[in-house]
């Protein structure tokens, strides 16, 4: 009964206000759109680095030691990583050089999903 109501009211109003009412709509269900698809991402990423076999050296050492060790195990130079991350070349040599101890969890998405290595290769105990 409330939307017959509802729906009364609105075809009273007129166009530009119908117009104005859709847009802003759209809008909302379009960002949520946005947001949805971004953790449907997250979340096939992490549903493939499980499902997958990962043929990976072992996770030890510090941040930047696993990224060097990764990184020359897929055979990749610091400008290839650099390039196919879109992550600044100073900021990955910084991050190998343990001078960087929180990178940002987009940066090592992409490294990770790069170097086809799971989010967790990069996370230990200690960090």
């Amino acid at each position: 009964m409330a939307d017959k109501t509802q729906q009364e009211m609105i075809s009273l109003l007129p166009l530009e206000s119908k117009k104005r009412m859709l847009g802003i709509k759209i809008a909302a269900l379009n960002k949520m759109a946005a947001a949805k698809q971004a953790e449907i991402n997250l979340l096939n990423h992490q549903l493939n680095t499980l499902c997958r076999h990962h043929d990976l050296p072992p996770a030890a050492g510090t941040l930047g030691q696993r990224l060097t060790e990764l990184r020359k195990y897929r055979n990749k130079t610091l400008s290839q990583l650099s390039t196919q991350a879109s992550v600044a070349l100073t900021t990955l040599a910084y991050i190998e050089q343990d001078r960087t101890k929180s990178p940002s969890f987009y940066t090592i998405y992409k490294l990770a999903k790069v170097l086809d290595a799971p989010l967790e290769y990069f996370v230990t105990e200690g960090d």
